[in-house]
């Protein structure tokens, strides 16, 4: 029989930590980027410093609007796509340098 954490475990299942690994990676470059602090971050998007380290960090649970300010100050958004597929992919604007 499963313990209440190993069930609660695989409920998660459908994403891989190398998926939230790949977000928040893309997340933190984007601010780097940008050249912005965290701190910076966390002001244009209303939530807090240490949220934004969260996410940068690979936090499993989030608040999706805590994300979507996040993101929107960073100017990305997410697109949602129907399919079995449980990677995260990055768009080829995440992966090329800022000029």
């Amino acid at each position: 029989m499963a313990t209440s954490n190993q069930a609660r475990s695989s409920s998660h299942d459908g994403v891989s930590k190398v998926g939230v690994s790949t977000f928040a990676t893309a997340v933190r470059s984007r601010r780097q980027q940008l050249r912005l602090r965290q701190d910076e971050v966390a002001d244009l998007a209303g939530v807090s410093e240490r949220f934004v380290y969260a996410l940068e960090n690979g936090k499993q649970s989030v608040q999706l609007d805590k994300v979507a300010a996040v993101l929107f100050a960073l100017g990305l958004h997410l697109e949602l796509h129907r399919g079995g597929g449980t990677e995260i992919r990055l768009s080829a604007d995440l992966t090329r340098p800022m000029i």
